[in-house]
């Protein structure tokens, strides 16, 4: 149990620093969407991982990109096959890309910054609500398929950005597969870190 919780913790900021995002997505504007044009329109629409593992649990996570609205939802699982939650990021944002960035490898990808929106984490198992509440994470009363926000909250020795901070993060485009680098607060990273989120 006390590496399910390290693990918790770690997908939690491995959600808000590597990838995009978190939290259910607006539906967003079919019209608006339709007539995007550019860079912005590459991303439209979901994109997903495989089961990924992460020190004795597993995870998931699933973007959705509307218009300049955006989200994600990160998973753990206890099993190899992700059927059996523990727990769920998610997080919104609305984004803007920028510039061209080139990489090292000479590909090429794109900057963007994005304001800071809900963070929320929920325990989908009771076991885990246990552990957490054992733990005393992030200073909560966890219950059960309760979201709680994290925005500026302290966990262990990671603090979430409050709402509408500006983030730095950039991302390359591969065929259907999308690559995110670590989001920060004061810089844009210069190499994509995330797993394949492919295009569904």
């Amino acid at each position: 149990m006390k590496n399910q919780k390290l693990s918790l913790l770690a997908v939690v900021s491995a959600c808000l620093l590597a990838l995009f995002g978190c939290a259910p997505s607006g539906d967003g504007d079919s019209s608006e969407e339709k007539s995007l044009t550019g860079p912005i329109a590459d991303v439209q629409g979901t994109w997903i991982t495989g089961c990924l593992p992460n020190d004795g649990t597993y995870e998931s996570y699933t973007v959705k990109v509307s218009g300049t609205s955006a989200s994600q939802v990160g998973i753990v699982y206890s099993d190899s096959a992700c059927t059996t939650e523990l727990s769920k990021v998610s997080e919104s944002f609305v984004f803007t890309i920028g510039d061209s960035i080139g990489f090292s490898d000479s590909s090429t990808g794109h900057k963007f910054t994005y304001s800071e929106g809900s963070i929320e984490m929920t325990s989908l198992n009771d076991l885990m609500t246990d552990l957490l509440n054992n733990e005393n994470t992030c200073g909560i009363t966890w219950a059960t398929n309760v979201a709680y926000n994290l925005n500026g909250k302290t966990c262990g020795t990671f603090t979430y950005p409050v709402k509408n901070t500006t983030m730095f993060n950039v991302y390359k485009l591969v065929g259907n597969n999308l690559y995110f680098g670590s989001a920060s607060s004061t810089s844009y990273p210069t190499t994509v870190s995330s797993p394949a989120f492919v295009k569904q």
